[in-house]
């Protein structure tokens, strides 16, 4: 019986100094990864709040009025303020009415909200999906 465990404490092993380095190896990769999950969901939060705010841009931009009488009124206010930028803004808002009609506003700030939301929404699950994941990790370590 003393043979079998002189040769099982003798079988091919990993020198102590080597497990030593591997076991430090592997807590810097851990810290590593850690500190990379804790990054990535901190950059999602930020795009979920970017991917919200562009998301209530459409929105105000849907409900503003694209009719010619509403954007007429815009340039009479324009022509009254007598701002360069704001003239300059009314002929924008002209040119531009004439190339896109209220229905296409109307379908580019419904599509686009639907779009951002859908993403935002996958955005904010994908962070929570790492936070959990940060959060467990150290606990199991």
């Amino acid at each position: 019986m003393s043979t079998s465990t002189t040769t099982e404490s003798s079988s091919p092993t990993l020198p102590a100094a080597l497990r030593a380095r591997l076991v430090s190896l592997q807590g810097l990769v851990a810290g590593v990864e850690t500190d990379a999950r804790v990054r990535l969901a901190s950059a999602l939060k930020g795009a979920t709040a970017s991917l919200r705010s562009a998301d209530a841009a459409l929105e105000r931009l849907g409900r503003e009025q694209w009719t010619a009488r509403a954007i007429r009124r815009r340039v009479d206010e324009a022509r009254r303020a007598r701002t360069a930028t704001l003239l300059q803004r009314a002929a924008t808002v002209a040119d531009r009415a004439d190339k896109l009609p209220a229905i296409a506003v109307e379908k580019l700030v419904g599509a686009g909200t639907t779009s951002l939301r859908a993403l935002s929404s996958r955005v904010e699950r994908a962070a929570e999906g790492l936070s959990k994941t940060a959060a467990a990790e150290p606990k199991s370590n």
